[in-house]
């Protein structure tokens, strides 16, 4: 616990140690090891004596000493805190009132007899910022307590420890912690994690692709660089890097489809419509030259690839006619590249004609 009584006077030792002069600091520290040896502090919660413990390994905190303590919910809550949980939390102090110097947050401030924050922020202007630090995910204690939230008007955001990214990422059905993670955030889409070796901060939010496709999208900065409004919004812009990772997921989905497709098909040789442009490519001038029976190598390339996208949909009489064409081409054609893309062609418009031909008519 970080909150206790000093000789009758509460105190918050984020903030009591948080003085950088160290002869300041050091003469805290003597007046707390003093305190502790003397039975001068003491929780504020239940009143039993506490113990005031830090090293070098561990951060400044508080406990009840062994044999005095009560009843105590404030007890219940810390017992089950971590060193990585308290230097988290500590960390978090240092960079959010550097954020904020004109506040002074609350730190396990107990809320309404229901819930503790890591840090509160009261704002001048009335707003109210909570901080939560979770170590281990429970959604459904963070749905309880962001409801909670967001009925008496407070904003919140949520920071996970790092451990956490192994767990979203063990899901690999379209990534549906993260989603429900991102339903907890009242002002943000977006996961945070912190590492407290590191002192860096990941944020992991979701990006669509396209219609039907969703990917996860991280990006780690140091924790200092954290841009945060009073209301929790962050406002770090990441739109160049999610830009760049969107493409490039794109071109990997459909190079995905591409490559079932030519697996569907048959293709023989897929060097041939590999880096084949598409621009200003028009279909139904390229199938007119194709009827001519005199189609050049570079649009049976492009006619091939333009039937390898994902959503091509031709009817029924074209297929047939397609077919038609390409098998007279292909029987006036000699050996050579040309013929090899039109065998992949004729192939194609036959597969496509016959899975035409076995759907039900409607």
């Amino acid at each position: 616990m970080q909150n206790g009584k000093l000789d009758g006077i509460e105190i918050n030792l984020f903030d009591y140690l948080s003085d950088r002069k160290y002869q300041n600091f050091k003469q805290n520290e003597l007046t707390l090891r003093n305190a502790s040896k003397s039975c001068l502090l003491t929780c504020i919660d239940c009143g039993s004596l506490l113990t005031y413990k830090h090293t070098e390994l561990k951060t400044a905190h508080f406990a009840h000493r062994i044999g005095t303590l009560k009843d105590c919910e404030y007890s219940e809550y810390t017992k089950k805190q971590t060193e990585r949980m308290r230097a988290a939390k500590k960390m978090l102090h240092e960079c959010l009132t550097e954020k904020f110097p004109l506040v002074s947050p609350e730190v396990e401030k107990k809320i309404d007899n229901k819930f503790r924050s890591d840090l509160i922020f009261n704002f001048q202007n009335g707003g109210i910022l909570a901080v939560d630090y979770v170590n281990s995910i429970d959604v459904i204690g963070m749905d309880q307590k962001n409801t909670y939230y967001r009925e008496n008007g407070i904003n919140n955001i949520w920071i996970l420890d790092i451990s956490n990214k192994r767990k979203i990422y063990k899901d690999e059905e379209d990534m549906d912690l993260v989603k429900r993670l991102i339903l907890n955030e009242t002002v943000n889409s977006v996961v945070l994690l912190l590492d407290t070796k590191t002192k860096t901060l990941t944020f992991i939010t979701m990006v669509q692709i396209d219609d039907a496709v969703t990917r996860p999208f991280e990006i780690t900065l140091k924790l200092s660089d954290l841009e945060l409004a009073q209301t929790g919004k962050i406002m770090n812009k990441f739109e160049d890097q999610q830009l760049e990772f969107k493409m490039l997921e794109a071109k990997m989905l459909n190079d995905k489809k591409i490559q079932l497709k030519i697996e569907t098909f048959g293709i023989s040789d897929t060097s041939v419509i590999q880096d084949v442009d598409l621009d200003g490519f028009d279909l139904q001038q390229a199938f007119e030259e194709l009827k001519t029976l005199d189609v050049s190598f570079k649009n049976a390339r492009q006619i091939l690839r333009f039937l390898m996208q994902d959503d091509i949909e031709l009817s029924e009489s074209m297929c047939k006619e397609m077919l038609t064409c390409t098998t007279r081409t292909l029987g006036k054609t000699g050996a050579g590249g040309l013929r090899g893309v039109l065998v992949d062609l004729e192939d194609v418009f036959r597969k496509l004609l016959n899975s035409k031909a076995s759907k039900p008519k409607e």
